[in-house]
């Protein structure tokens, strides 16, 4: 979904997935041609889009891209930054209060997201060094305005409480993106034919050079390769270390293949984790759920999620017995555990962080939360107080 303002041809835009709750906000200064949001759209092809102000070149060119989205006018002001992030600041847990906080308010501490944080104190500088400067002129001001549009629409379908609250809020930056990237333009995507071919006024997804490349056997696998087509590294370093990978497991083809394989038996991880927490927030809704066969499923899924991250860490251990002769050190880290400690000589020690969390070691400690009653997984005594006296009652009454 994307929520987008206009005004005098600059956009604000917020881009949201709701399977993952990841949140790209941004904002530019488009020529006539609009070839900035046409770039924007060709990237990210929206299924809704959630608008205030637009014009109808604008709202035309939305019309006619490939993902045919469906297009939601919502009645609404700009309203101060001010307003904007009192607004927000209700989702977050001000942590100048977290001293302050009893232990059982802990489970509800939510940290506010660091662009949010990074937005504010850009604006307030702003402010303090121009007073007299007008609202528009500030830093992030459509970025601000475009997240707000969205965040009225997530609260009008109740999602307010999970997608952005649970949100993973990131710069979408197009002049930071060009120092380390080279970047192709829609005219660019369309002509290379990258993700998309046309014939005889039908879009397709096959026969295009991603379809041609993609042998990714995972779902989180094939979204990154298709990142890394439509924004190619351009930095020399960055692009053999890439090469220096690809060497170390083409060196090793049976490992590589059976990491490939185990990969390919787990389901969409990231999606899944993101679904399981969004159902933990579900209870602050306006609507309760009573079917016991949705709350009993929804709990096997997230015992489900807890044996899938295990296996996460057997496919990590598959290179147990090669990280010492990997020559990519980027590799080395994703196969390692965290922390870890490499001696390059003898005078001088460097360290190694790994990237892979241990997962058997956090998900044995839930699993002491869980017990099984005819089948059923439910909290283990002491873990949940409500729990445990409904528990008695009901034995009580029995």
């Amino acid at each position: 979904m994307i929520a987008v303002i206009e005004i005098k041809n600059s956009f604000g835009f917020a881009f949201v997935d709701v399977t993952t709750n990841h949140f790209y906000l941004g904002e530019f200064e488009d020529d006539e041609n609009k070839r900035m949001m046409r770039t924007l759209i060709s990237r990210f092809k929206p299924v809704e889009v959630i608008y205030f102000g637009l014009t109808q070149d604008t709202i035309a060119l939305l019309k006619h891209s490939s993902a045919k989205p469906t297009f939601s006018k919502i009645r609404h002001e700009l309203e101060t930054l001010e307003d904007i992030f009192k607004k927000m600041d209700q989702y977050f847990t001000n942590e100048k209060n977290v001293g302050k906080m009893e232990t059982e308010e802990y489970q509800d501490y939510i940290k506010p997201p660091g662009i949010i944080l990074e937005m504010k104190k850009a604006v307030l500088q702003y402010l303090g060094e121009k007073p007299d400067s007008k609202e528009d002129k500030c830093p992030f001001f459509l970025s601000l305005q475009a997240t707000n549009l969205c965040l009225v629409y997530l609260q009008q379908i109740l999602l307010d409480k999970t997608v952005f609250l649970m949100g993973n809020f990131e710069l979408y930056d197009i002049n930071s993106e060009k120092a380390f990237n080279l970047f192709m333009d829609s005219q660019c995507l369309y002509n290379l034919e990258l993700l998309e071919c046309s014939y005889q006024s039908k879009v397709f997804k096959k026969y295009t050079l991603f379809d041609y490349m993609d042998k990714t056997k995972s779902p989180f696998g094939k979204r990154m390769l298709e990142k890394w087509m439509i924004s190619p590294l351009k930095d020399i370093d960055m692009i053999n270390e890439r090469l220096d990978a690809i060497e170390d497991l083409i060196k090793m083809p049976d490992v590589a293949d059976y990491c490939q394989e185990e990969l390919g038996k787990l389901p969409d991880i990231e999606r899944k984790l993101y679904r399981v927490c969004n159902f933990a927030h579900e209870k602050k809704l306006s609507a309760d759920y009573f079917e016991y066969d949705y709350v009993n499923n929804r709990l096997k899924e997230f015992v489900g999620l807890l044996s899938d991250l295990k296996k996460t860490d057997e496919v990590v251990k598959i290179f147990a017995d090669y990280i010492k002769n990997l020559r990519s050190s980027r590799l080395k880290q994703l196969v390692t555990f965290k922390p870890i400690k490499e001696s390059t000589n003898k005078k001088n020690k460097k360290m190694i962080e790994g990237l892979m969390p241990k997962m058997s070691e956090i998900i044995e400690e839930i699993e002491k939360m869980v017990i099984y009653i005819e089948g059923v997984p439910c909290p283990a005594p002491g873990i949940d107080q409500e729990y445990d006296a409904l528990l008695i009652q009901v034995y009580n009454k029995s």
